[in-house]
This record gives structure tokens, sequence and C-alpha cells, in this order.
């Protein structure tokens, strides 16, 4: 009886243990669906989701941590809780990027896309935002006075 008592305990703790140890891999089906719906905004304007996100599925098994372009936090391995940084350069964009969701973003590369001066209203309500990254961009936005950028810190352009 004793004996059994001593492996039930062992047991849980070694379970315990486990679980802390490796936690919970993989992304929580909000932070899944949300990457889908950014795909599923690629391709509404124009692009080809599929080609530049393949590995990006609609499996609710799928690890989206494993997901190409994706990074998650090493410890957790959840993203977009903790969503600071966006590397979106040299896909070719031209249109709006919805703000919503990235409340924590604090670095944007959005250098070498066909941005105009229209993106940056949006990019104003990125509040957390300390590093705009527009490499090959203020050529096609002229003047960019007037926007609502506040708290930058680094701005980083390429002529």
């Amino acid at each position: 009886m004793e004996l059994a008592n001593i492996a039930k305990r062992l047991l849980l703790g070694v379970v315990i243990l486990w679980i802390q140890i490796h936690g919970n891999k993989g992304c929580f089906e909000e932070e899944r669906l949300a990457l889908l719906d950014f795909k599923a905004f690629v391709g509404s304007n124009g692009f080809d989701a599929d080609y530049l996100l393949p590995s990006w599925t609609d499996d609710p098994i799928s690890n989206c941590c494993e997901w190409e372009r994706v990074m998650c936090n090493s410890t957790t391995d959840h993203q977009l809780k903790e969503f600071k940084t966006l590397y979106l350069s040299y896909n070719n964009f031209d249109c709006y990027i919805n703000d919503q969701g990235f409340d924590r973003l604090e670095k944007l590369d959005i250098s070498w896309n066909r941005f105009n001066k229209s993106i940056l209203s949006s990019l104003g309500a990125l509040t957390s935002l300390n590093t705009l990254i527009l490499s090959d961009m203020l050529d096609s936005m002229d003047d960019i006075s007037g926007n609502s950028f506040n708290g930058i810190l680094s701005f980083k352009a390429k002529f």
C-alpha cells in the first residue's frame, strides 16, 4: 500500500515536471486563425498567398510556430500575444495594412514595397511602434509630413 502511494506520487511528479519543461507547444487556435486571416488578406490583394505562404494551412493540428515566416517566442511557442516585430519587406505590397491586433508591435519593416503616402495614417495607429524601416520607399511618398506618428525612436530609410 505504501509503495503504491509512493509510485503514484512519483508518477505525478514526473508528469508535472514534463509539463513544466515542455509546456504547451504550438500556437493557440486564435493565433492560427489570425495568421490565416492575414494570409487571406494577402490573397485578397492580388497576391498568390498559397505561393508566398505555402506552409500556412488550415489544418487544426498544424503548429503555426513551425510555419514559414513565423517566429514564436522560444519559451512559450506563442506568437501574437507577444507580437513585437513584423518584417514585410520585399513583398511588393501596395495595399493598406490592417492595424487591428498589432497593439504591441514595436518594429515594422515595410521596405522595398510599393506603398504610397496613404499608408501613413494606418501606421499612426500603431501606438507601440518605435522603429519603422522604409528603405526604398520614400520616392513614392514625396512628403511624409502630417503623419500621426508618436514615439518613433528609430526611423530607417535608404535613398
